[in-house]
């Protein structure tokens, strides 16, 4: 939700948490307002939210009462993985853990450390499935028709490479409605009109290659550019298309060296179209 670093006040003698939640609000521009009697319910609806919260005092003993969301997030894995061990020396540490079932918040609390850790982890992973990166669909458009440069998306969670391809058709009103069981035709829709299109898979360290009949200056650049993150990959494929009269004929390259030659020839051909019209690009 945030992109900064850990918030973190000392209270003073007197000052309550809520004076330092209400401060967190107003830096951050949040729509929250809480009023005196907030001090349980404020950091609650935070942790609600996605935020960490970790109220400490020391008042009779030292006592820390941590409010965990439901999805715990790469920076906030990190700041409980470095700092966590730090509690255990306190008298008292309780953990409010908040789960959603069924679109409705429900709390647990915990007293265990062990318990916690088991609920901090599960509550790690349900945000990587979520929200962490398991893929990308990278374009780089065919410069003759399209002037903006490379279109790169990253594909998280259930997302699916085919929205990504919508999303492209759909900034330049190229006129496509690809359905979910599209991701084989919308790339190939794209190469056939002269882009070139990669996906590529991380769980499996794949990426697949879509190659316009015409390789153009921009696109053969990245692709050399880029050649170190292509080989990167374990599992590295491309379907090449041409245009013979009026059907799209395919051919699958399964090797790398092929690809690469196959790219080569390809810019070749557009170098020589260049030429011939009297200019190079």
């Amino acid at each position: 939700m945030l992109n900064s670093g850990v918030f973190f006040r000392v209270l003073k003698d007197g000052e309550n948490h809520l004076k330092y939640i209400r401060e967190f609000v107003d830096t951050y521009d949040l729509p929250y307002s809480f009023s005196d009697d907030d001090s349980n319910e404020a950091p609650s609806l935070l942790a609600k939210d996605g935020f960490l919260v970790i109220k400490t005092s020391w008042d009779f003993m030292n006592v820390a009462v941590f409010y965990v969301p439901w999805l715990i997030t790469t920076n906030q894995k990190k700041w409980l993985d470095t700092n966590l061990e730090n509690f255990k020396d306190y008298e008292y540490v309780g953990f409010n853990n908040y789960s959603l079932v069924d679109c409705h918040f429900k709390m647990k609390y915990i007293e265990n450390f062990d318990e916690e850790l088991m609920q901090i982890e599960k509550g790690y992973l349900n945000f990587r499935k979520r929200f962490e990166e398991v893929g990308r669909v990278i374009i780089v458009p065919d410069e003759e028709q399209m002037e903006d440069n490379v279109f790169e998306k990253i594909i998280v969670g259930n997302e699916n490479h085919v929205d990504r391809y919508q999303d492209f058709s759909d900034k330049y009103n190229l006129g496509y409605e690809f359905s979910d069981n599209d991701s084989y035709i919308a790339p190939l829709t794209m190469a056939s009109i002269g882009h070139f299109c990669y996906n590529t898979a991380e769980s499996i360290s794949n990426i697949l290659m879509y190659i316009p009949e015409v390789v153009t200056k921009r696109q053969y650049n990245y692709f050399v550019n880029n050649r170190e993150m292509i080989l990167k990959y374990i599992d590295k494929k491309a379907t090449a298309v041409k245009d013979r009269d009026g059907n799209l004929v395919i051919e699958t390259l399964d090797d790398f060296d092929l690809i690469e030659k196959e790219v080569n020839k390809r810019y070749g051909k557009y170098k020589r179209s260049k030429e011939d019209k009297g200019h190079v690009r």
